[in-house]
């Protein structure tokens, strides 16, 4: 696998599972993770 440590990731729909595992998984391999998300409520 590539190293990924210190690049950087934009991950949408963070505030959801699928996002918020996506986030957590790069950021444990060293990725610096920039989250969104929207909530409309």
């Amino acid at each position: 696998m590539k190293d990924v440590s210190g690049k950087i990731a934009f991950v949408t729909g963070a505030g959801g599972e699928l996002g918020r595992s996506l986030a957590l998984g790069l950021a444990n391999l060293g990725v610096i993770v920039v989250i969104w998300d929207i909530n409309q409520k």
